[in-house]
């Protein structure tokens, strides 16, 4: 059986003020940050971006739509149009006018919903993250201490333990970043679609003004 190939992102030192990423699998490079970032901190904001992001195949055969037959329309010599229907009724158009308003209130209160929703969550998760650079500030100054202690007496437990703390505030503060950027992430996309949202209902609220049905 095959073994399954590991893949990694690294962080990488460019020069003295600089980080980059690159994603490598079973000890190759597949890629590379095109842009140098000035703390390890941005670089982990841009991998935590990097694994939510969408695939997008633009090479794909697929039809994103219905394929219509190639036609074309001509009058006939010596052939008169006959035009087949009755005219729309009024109290028909109103009903498509009261329709078009409440599918676009539903849509405009729907995206407010998922708006608030999105907000409660990047809430949290900032929270969380703030709690966690909190404890791993703390774990990081008793690992400094014990590291001292260990210097001072030759106490090799305290050199241990120095470590292993050292080794929690590393794997907290990782994991505060990645909670931050994702509470960034849906704060913004939380905001587009308030935004969107209050354009949706300006478009109700145009309609109803104008008596006019949606095209």
């Amino acid at each position: 059986m095959r073994a399954k190939m590991r893949n990694t992102f690294e962080i990488v030192s460019v020069d003295e003020e600089g980080y980059r990423w690159r994603l490598v699998a079973d000890g190759y490079e597949l890629a590379e940050s095109a842009r140098t970032y000035r703390s390890r901190k941005r670089v982990r904001k841009a991998i935590a971006a990097l694994r939510r992001a969408d695939v997008v195949d633009r090479t794909s055969d697929e039809p994103c739509g219905i394929a219509l037959p190639d036609t074309h329309f001509a009058l006939v010599k010596d052939v008169e149009p006959l035009i087949v229907g009755a005219p729309p009724r009024r109290r028909k158009h109103k009903r498509h006018k009261r329709d078009d308003e409440a599918a676009l209130e539903a849509a405009a209160a729907d995206l407010e919903a998922q708006a608030l929703e999105e907000a409660a969550i990047a809430e949290e998760l900032g929270s969380a993250a703030r709690s966690e650079a909190v404890v791993a500030e703390a774990q990081r100054r008793g690992a400094a201490a014990k590291a001292r202690k260990a210097v001072v007496f030759g106490d090799p437990g305290a050199a241990v333990e120095a470590r292993v703390e050292a080794a929690i505030a590393d794997e907290l503060e990782e994991d505060a970043t990645v909670k931050e950027a994702a509470s960034e992430a849906l704060e913004a996309d939380a905001k587009a679609k308030a935004k969107q949202a209050g354009k949706t209902r300006g478009q109700a609220r145009t309609r109803r003004r104008s008596g006019k049905p949606a095209s």
